[in-house]
C-alpha cells in the first residue's frame, strides 16, 4: 500500500483498485473541478493527491493532520461526484482505464463518495 502521512488509526479509510482507478480517471476527465479545487487548495498538495492514484492498486488516507484530512475528503468526493456525473452522462457499455466497465467507476465512485461523506472518528 502507499502511504504518504497516512497511518492506520480509528477512521483510516481505505480506497481499493477500482476507487484509485476511478479517481485517477476523474481528476483527469473533470479539468475544470480540478481548476475549480485548485482555487482554494494549495497546487502541489493537490497534485500530490492525484499522483497518490497513480499505479497503486490500494491507498490509504487517514491524514495525522486534520486540515489535510478534511481536504483529502473534500477533494476527494468532489472529483468522485463530478466523474460519477460525467459518466451518467456518457452512458454505459465502454471500458475505463484498466479494464473496469463503466459501471464499476460508477459503482467505485458512489463507494467514494460515501466513504468521504461520514465523519471521521
Amino acid at each position: 500500500m502507499k502511504s504518504f502521512g497516512f497511518e492506520k488509526v480509528p477512521g483510516f479509510v481505505e480506497l481499493n483498485d477500482a476507487e484509485c482507478c476511478a479517481l485517477e480517471q476523474g481528476f483527469k476527465n473533470n479539468p475544470r473541478i480540478k481548476n475549480q479545487l485548485a482555487d482554494s487548495v494549495d497546487k502541489g498538495r493537490l497534485d500530490l493527491y492525484e499522483d497518490e492514484l497513480a499505479n497503486t492498486a490500494n491507498l490509504g488516507s487517514r491524514p495525522k493532520d486534520k486540515t489535510v484530512e478534511d481536504e483529502a475528503k473534500t477533494i476527494y468526493s468532489q472529483i468522485a461526484k463530478a466523474e460519477l456525473a460525467r459518466l451518467v452522462e456518457v452512458g454505459d457499455g465502454f471500458k475505463c482505464a484498466h479494464g473496469h466497465s463503466s459501471e464499476e467507476h460508477k459503482e467505485a465512485l458512489q463507494s467514494v463518495v460515501r466513504k468521504f461523506s461520514q465523519p471521521v472518528n
